[in-house]
This record gives C-alpha cells, sequence and structure tokens, in this order.
C-alpha cells in the first residue's frame, strides 16, 4: 500500500494511513469545503479513506483518536511548513525534452552538495553560478542536500539552510529570502 495522499488520475483522493495503536483517523479537509472525513479502520493497522471533489491545492489535516490536528506524515508537499496544513498535489509532471536520456551510470561521478553551506548566501540561486566549475572538475551529476522539509534551523554540516526558506511549488524549487 502506498503512503501519503494520492489522486490516482483523475479519481477521488485517496488517503491510506498506518495507524496500529489508532482506533480512529479522521480527515480535515480545509479547502475548497471545509469537512471532516472519517477514515476505516482496515487490515494491519491501516486506515483508509476516498474522499470525494479533491483536487490539487486542496489542504487537509489528520485527526488520530480525536487529539489535535496533525500534518500527513507522507505527505509530498507542506506549503506553511512542516506543522501546516497537508496539500494535495498533481503528480503528472509533463517533460519537455524528450529526447534527452541522461548519461550511462558507469560515467557519473556525483557530488553530494550542501546547499546550505555551498555558498555564503546558501541558496539554490547562489549555486548556478558555480555549476560551470563543477563540470570541469569531472562532476557529472549533484545530488543535492538536504532534500526535505524539517523545522527550525539545522546544526553542523547543514547550518542555517532549511527547506522552508525555499517556495516550492508544484515540484519546482525557487529561492525565497522570506
Amino acid at each position: 500500500m502506498r503512503f501519503g495522499s494520492y489522486l490516482p488520475g483523475r479519481r477521488p483522493l485517496q488517503l491510506p494511513r498506518l495507524g496500529p495503536l489508532i482506533n480512529q483517523v479522521e480527515v480535515h479537509v480545509l479547502s475548497p469545503e471545509e469537512r471532516i472525513v472519517p477514515l476505516e479502520k482496515v487490515s494491519r493497522g491501516y486506515h483508509y479513506g476516498v474522499v470525494q471533489g479533491v483536487k490539487p491545492g486542496t489542504r487537509y489535516f489528520y485527526r488520530l483518536d480525536g487529539n489535535p490536528e496533525r500534518p500527513d506524515p507522507a505527505s509530498k508537499f507542506q506549503p506553511e511548513g512542516v506543522h501546516g496544513p497537508s496539500q494535495v498535489i498533481d503528480p503528472h509532471f509533463v517533460w519537455e525534452e524528450l529526447h534527452w536520456s541522461g548519461i550511462p551510470f558507469s560515467h557519473y561521478v556525483i557530488y553530494e552538495l550542501h546547499v546550505g553551506t555551498f555558498t555564503a548566501q546558501g541558496t539554490f540561486d547562489a549555486v548556478v553560478p558555480h555549476l560551470d566549475e563543477l563540470k570541469d572538475l569531472g562532476i557529472t551529476a549533484i545530488m543535492l542536500m538536504p532534500v526535505a522539509q524539517f523545522p527550525g534551523i539545522a546544526t553542523g554540516a547543514m547550518m542555517a539552510f532549511t527547506l522552508s526558506r525555499c517556495k516550492i511549488l508544484m515540484g519546482v524549487l525557487m529561492d525565497s529570502k522570506g
């Protein structure tokens, strides 16, 4: 079973949720029409529900056994940060470059790039002017780190970079100073 909300094709929103010690799971849909939708407890600790009338952009919380609302732990988009409501996204991405097939795996030279420490600015945009330098070093692929949302300010190697400093718009990362 897959985790997190998903829109299979253009059908209703499906919400699987693992909670073996939870008796009741409800989804608080915030938009476009606010409502509470109970999930059905199914086998092996899962709760499952289908929500009609949901489209990309819909925000929601889970309520477990009547306790305070929580975001979806398997959410693909948290526009208000990790403690805010989860948002349904359209998982379909249309590739514009149909003829590029990448490079053979045997030619990969991977550079693990920590965005927050790579430049003084610590932003994605600040990395761009350095891409040619990495290519001249023989780098053929970049693994961006960290690529997850988390609250607060990280310490150690990650320093002050968090994805909460970024705007994530339907799968596109853009810098934000706010």
